[in-house]
């Protein structure tokens, strides 16, 4: 099962994090999708993008405190 088929068991609107081909079917649904570091087959599903620099995980968690404010 894709991790699309697990969360549209439950969930309507999200926002998705990943970095890689196997999040392609959860970017395609996401309210909101936040590509790590760049992947082309994400790039063109990606709301936004974090960039892999040494504080990578600080800019994660920067960014889920920002969206954990918005109403999807």
């Amino acid at each position: 099962m894709t991790m699309w088929g697990i969360f549209q068991l439950t969930i309507t609107a999200y926002v998705a994090f990943g970095n890689d081909a196997n999040d392609v079917s959860m970017f395609t649904h996401a309210s909101h999708a936040v590509m790590i570091g760049y992947h082309e087959e994400l790039s063109i599903l990606a709301t936004e993008r974090i960039s892999m620099k040494d504080n990578v995980e600080q800019e994660i968690v920067k960014k889920i405190t920002a969206l954990s404010a918005y109403q999807f």
